[in-house]
C-alpha cells in the first residue's frame, strides 16, 4: 500500500523527535548561546543598575552578532531590519515582505555554513573516537575501566593504554589540552601520535614527559598547554609521574583511607629553559587486594551544576568509598550516575576523562 503524503510529512517531523531534543532546544542550547556571546563582556559592567545592564547587554549582543557575520551579510541584515522598520512607518508591506525574504535568504546561507562546519566536526569526532581505546585493557591482577565525555563535539582530553612487549609492564596515560573544542582536539591528535612513538622505544615515564615537552612546546600557540599523568604498572607496583595534572587518587582498602599521589612537575608547554625537566619526579605505590587508583582530568571534579557548585573531590571519594566492593566497571558507572544527577540539565563545562584501576 502506498504511503500517504500525510504519513510522510508526519514521519519527517516525528521520526527522531524526543523529549531530550526539546529540552536541549529550550534549555541547553540557549545556555550555550549565552555563554558564547558573554565570554568577552566587560565584567565591570556588573556594577550598573539592572536596567543599564540590560541595555548594555542588548547593545553588546547586537554588536557581537553583527561581527560574526561576513561584511556583505552584515550589510544585508542591517538593511533588511531598517527596511522592515521603514515599512511599518509608511505602512507599505511590500517593503516588509522584501525584508523578510532577505532575512530568510541570510538564514539559509548561515544554516548551510553551519551544516558544512558540522559535517567537518563529525569527521573530527569520528577520528577522535577512533583514537580512544577500542576495548578495556587486560592487565594481569587488575580490573580496569575508563570514561570519556567531550564538552563539545570534540575535545582536548585523551586516554591511552600501552602494553609493552614485556607483558608485565603496562602504561596508562591520561592528558588534558587546555581549552575545549577543535583547537584543543588538534593538539590532542598530535600528542597522541607522539605518545605512541615514544612508548614504542622507552618505558621510562620521565623520559616520556621530557620528550613530549621538547617536541610539542614549540608548536603550541600562546595560551595552550598540556597536562599529563602517567602510570607505569609493573605487577603490584605502580610508578606515577605527572606534568601539571590533577593528582592521582589512591584508596587503601586495608586502612580505608584516601591519599592523593602528586609527584611534582609543571605542565607541558609552559617552560623552554630547563625548568620543566628539573621539576619532574616519580612516586611509587604498592597496590594490595581491593586497592583502587583513579586517574582523572579536572573536568570531573570541576563539573558544575546550575548553582555554580563544583562536583568536587569529596563527592568522588564518597562514591569510591561506598562502592569500594564493586568491580571497576560498576564503580565507573556509579561515578557517572552521581555526576549526572549532580549536574542535572547543566551543560558540561569541560571535557571529562577518568580511568579506574582496582587490584584483584
Amino acid at each position: 500500500m502506498k504511503e500517504s503524503v500525510f504519513n510522510k510529512i508526519y514521519k519527517l517531523y516525528s521520526e527522531d523527535l524526543t523529549y531530550s531534543e526539546f529540552e536541549k532546544l529550550f534549555h541547553k542550547d540557549p545556555q550555550g548561546v549565552y555563554q558564547y556571546f558573554i565570554k568577552n563582556i566587560d565584567k565591570k559592567e556588573g556594577s550598573k543598575s539592572s536596567f543599564k545592564k540590560f541595555l548594555y547587554f542588548s547593545k553588546y549582543l547586537t554588536v557581537a552578532f553583527l561581527k560574526k557575520l561576513s561584511a556583505a551579510r552584515r550589510i544585508i541584515f542591517t538593511l533588511s531590519v531598517l527596511m522592515f522598520a521603514y515599512s511599518y512607518f509608511i505602512e507599505d508591506w511590500l517593503y516588509a515582505a522584501t525584508s523578510f525574504g532577505l532575512l530568510i535568504f541570510l538564514i539559509l546561507l548561515e544554516v548551510t555554513d553551519k551544516f558544512t562546519a558540522k559535517d567537518e566536526l563529525i569527521i573530527a569526532q569520528n577520528i577522535q573516537e577512533s583514537l580512544l581505546p577500542s576495548e578495556v585493557p587486560d592487565i594481569k591482577g587488575y580490573e580496569v575501566s575508563y570514561f570519556y565525555e567531550a564538552a563539545k563535539e570534540v575535545g582536548g582530553d585523551f586516554i591511552d593504554f600501552f602494553h609493552y612487549e614485556d607483558k608485565d609492564n603496562f602504561n596508562i596515560t591520561i592528558g588534558d589540552v587546555s581549552g575545549k573544542g577543535l583547537g584543543a582536539a588538534l593538539y590532542m591528535f598530535q600528542t597522541k601520535s607522539l605518545l605512541k612513538q615514544i612508548l614504542k622505544t622507552q618505558n621510562d615515564s620521565l623520559y616520556l614527559l621530557r620528550e613530549l615537552n621538547s617536541t610539542i612546546t614549540g608548536s603550541l600557540k600562546k595560551g595552550y598547554f598540556l597536562s599529563i599523568i602517567n602510570a607505569l604498572v609493573k605487577g603490584d607496583e605502580i610508578s606515577l609521574s605527572r606534568a601539571g595534572h590533577n593528582p592521582a587518587l589512591y584508596f587503601n582498602s586495608e586502612n580505608k583511607i584516601f591519599k592523593e599521589i602528586k609527584p611534582s612537575g609543571i605542565a607541558i608547554g609552559l617552560s623552554k629553559n630547563g625548568l620543566f625537566e628539573n621539576s619532574l619526579n616519580t612516586e611509587n605505590i604498592k597496590m594490595s587486594k581491593g586497592d583502587i587508583l583513579l586517574l582523572y582530568t579536572d573536568g570531573l571534579n570541576e563539573a558544575m551544576n546550575g548553582k555554580n557548585q563544583q562536583f568536587g573531590l569529596e563527592n568522588i571519594k564518597s562514591v569510591l568509598y561506598h562502592y569500594k566492593d564493586h568491580n571497576a566497571d560498576e564503580i565507573k558507572n556509579l561515578i557517572v550516575k552521581n555526576l549526572e544527577h549532580f549536574r542535572g540539565s547543566q551543560l558540561p563545562n569541560d571535557d571529562i576523562s577518568f580511568v579506574i584501576l582496582k587490584r584483584l
